[in-house]
C-alpha cells in the first residue's frame, strides 16, 4: 500500500529522503530554549557551521588580498609622508588583526566540524581511519 509523504503518495519500495533545507527565519521564529530538543539543537549547530564556513571562505579569499593591498597602501604612505613610524605601526597592527581574523574563522570552522563529527576527534579514531585506507 502506498504511503503518504508530504501530500504525495509513494510506493513502499521508493525511499523518501528527508528535506534537509531549513529556512533561517522559520528556525529563528520557532526556537524556544525551554523546549529545545536534540533535533533543534542539531539544526542550530548546523546553521552555525554553515555561517562559520561562509565566513571562513570569505576571509580565506579576501584576507591575503587585503594584507597585500594594505601593505602597498601603507608603504606608499610611509615613503610619501613624514610620519613614517606612525604608518609603520598602523601597517603592523592591520596585518596582525587581519591574520587574527583569518585564524579565528578557521578555528571556529574546525571546531564545528569536530562537533558535527566530520573529522575524527581523537588520535585513536584518526589512526583507525588511516589503517582502513591502507
Amino acid at each position: 500500500m502506498p504511503k503518504k509523504v508530504n501530500d504525495i503518495f509513494i510506493e513502499d519500495s521508493a525511499v523518501a529522503e528527508p528535506e534537509l533545507y531549513v529556512d533561517d527565519e522559520e528556525l529563528e521564529n520557532s526556537f524556544d530554549p525551554s523546549q529545545a530538543d536534540e533535533h533543534q539543537v542539531f539544526l542550530n549547530v548546523l546553521l552555525a557551521y554553515d555561517e562559520a564556513k561562509r565566513k571562513r571562505d570569505k576571509y580565506k579569499k579576501f584576507g591575503p588580498i587585503f594584507i597585500l593591498v594594505s601593505g602597498i597602501v601603507f608603504l606608499s604612505l610611509i615613503f610619501a609622508l613624514e610620519s613614517k613610524i606612525d604608518f609603520l605601526i598602523l601597517w603592523i597592527i592591520t596585518d596582525f588583526y587581519c591574520a587574527a581574523l583569518m585564524i579565528r574563522a578557521d578555528y571556529k570552522f574546525y571546531k564545528f566540524k569536530k562537533i558535527l563529527g566530520v573529522i575524527p576527534s581523537t588520535d585513536e579514531e584518526l589512526a583507525g581511519t588511516e589503517e582502513e585506507s591502507e
